[in-house]
């Protein structure tokens, strides 16, 4: 991860940005794909196997002159639709970036705080004081793009055309923003047309362009606080996953959320994509809660969860899977494909020598190595699950010992994320609250999507 800072206005007029454009701002440079980057690439005629052999990198640009503003503004999943905020405040715009054989490629540059403003109530009380501070995004954007490919020995930058751009999007757009956001680098830059597999770019030359960058300096990161993490993941599935009533489920999905709500613990759900519909607008209602698909149908047989599920819903960022069963169809480049950011599965489903997971015996516990963290591969954050309560429905443990072993584990672990299901929910819900108060004496509660942001930035 690279974290780098704007340095003052003189820096940016002495080399032709205009004053009133200019604001302050980080660029924050992580290991990942960025939304659509793969199949935007496939589109550009890049085979999988090319796209495989390519680093990735996702470039967002913060800002913290946001005086004025309501604080939702930057929180709203409406206006802030790619959820790319990753933990940090004041999020502007972001790009996604290819490393190919010393060059760098641009899959897409946008900001959904300035491009997304319409679908929020916020449009009519802010969206001239956004247009006004933060219009010119793109061009802080591109620059940070060349700042980052000199410091990485970048030869050439390939930037997208406003015509690519525009023949390649399918929903109407307004080309005078496109041609506005994709053709500048050609205004401000020495950039010659050219053509690349099957798409048009313009090139553009770090070495030549040199004199025309504003260098951005080294900046700090805020750490996240410290403190032990908590993950509860409810897998949402009714009957699907094995014996129950589908009845009780709902019954006690609704006392889950009540008890969560009662001591706002924010938690995951797990929802399979058949019930996500009917669920979704209960579990949003009762809190700031995270959702993620537990495959589509909860058939492992099936080799079409992904786009299934992305057909539900095209923003959620986790996939937890069914019987923590890793199938062929979960490689990195298929979620990375359709947009998966983590993938949550069973201690010993993930691979032992996936970058970032460490492990640690513990005297007691679930297993003899239990997780003391995530992993990130490929710009996957794989998130361990270190138990669930199909211990005691099957009557492996009874509730007290499995209880007392999850808090000792969470004791001795920097990281805790364990599993509940709406069909086992008879064996342990009337000592929920209970639990969840012993729980917050030792750690801090954070969704699954939080500990992705957190690996991103820890880890990225």
């Amino acid at each position: 991860m690279i974290t780098r800072a704007s340095p003052p206005l003189p820096r940016f007029q002495e080399k032709g940005f205009g004053v009133p454009e200019f604001f302050p701002h980080r660029a924050l440079i992580i290991r990942k794909q960025y939304p659509d980057t793969l199949r935007l690439f496939e589109g550009r005629g890049m085979t999988p196997s090319e796209l495989r052999a390519c680093e990735f990198f996702q470039l967002n640009l913060y800002s913290d002159k946001l005086g004025g503003f309501p604080a939702e503004l930057f929180t709203d999943p409406a206006i802030n639709w790619h959820h790319q905020q990753l933990g940090e405040k004041g999020l502007i715009a972001a790009a996604g970036l290819c490393v190919q054989d010393g060059t760098l490629l641009v899959s897409v540059m946008q900001s959904d705080l300035c491009q997304q403003l319409f679908r929020s109530a916020l449009k009519g009380e802010c969206k001239t004081q956004v247009e006004k501070r933060f219009g010119a995004w793109h061009k802080f954007l591109f620059n940070a793009i060349l700042d980052f490919a000199n410091e990485s020995g970048i030869v050439v930058v390939y930037s997208p055309t406003s015509a690519w751009i525009l023949q390649a999007t399918k929903k109407p757009v307004q080309p005078g923003l496109f041609q506005r956001i994709y053709d500048f680098p050609s205004e401000f830059y020495r950039a010659r047309r050219v053509v690349r597999s099957r798409a048009e770019y313009w090139e553009v030359p770090v070495v030549a362009n040199a004199h025309r960058v504003v260098r951005l300096v080294p900046a700090a990161l805020a750490e996240p606080p410290p403190g032990k993490l908590i993950c509860i993941f409810h897998d949402t599935e009714e009957n699907l996953g094995g014996d129950g009533c589908a009845e009780e489920s709902r019954r006690s999905l609704a006392a889950m959320l009540q008890i969560e709500s009662a001591r706002r613990v924010r938690t995951t759900y797990n929802v399979v994509g058949s019930l996500f519909a009917c669920k979704k607008d209960e579990i949003r209602a009762a809190g700031p809660h995270c959702l993620a698909f537990h495959s589509y149908d909860h058939v492992l047989e099936n080799e079409r969860q992904l786009p299934r599920c992305r057909e539900v819903d095209l923003q959620v960022r986790g996939y937890r899977t069914p019987q923590s069963q890793i199938t062929p169809e979960l490689t990195d480049y298929s979620l990375s494909y359709y947009n998966f950011e983590w993938l949550a599965s069973g201690l010993h489903s993930l691979l032992r020598d996936c970058p970032g997971i460490d492990y640690e015996r513990l005297p007691t516990g679930f297993e003899r190595l239990a997780p003391n963290g995530c992993g990130l591969q490929n710009g996957i954050v794989k998130i361990p699950v270190l138990t669930d309560d199909h211990l005691i429905a099957t009557g492996q443990m009874d509730y007290g010992e499995w209880s007392r072993r999850l808090l000792e584990t969470a004791r001795n672990s920097a990281i805790l994320s364990f599993g509940l299901h709406d069909c086992y929910a008879r064996f342990w819900i009337d000592s929920y609250a209970e639990l969840l108060d012993a729980l917050s004496g030792i750690g801090r509660f954070v969704t699954a999507d939080e500990l992705c942001d957190i690996t991103f930035r820890r880890r990225g």
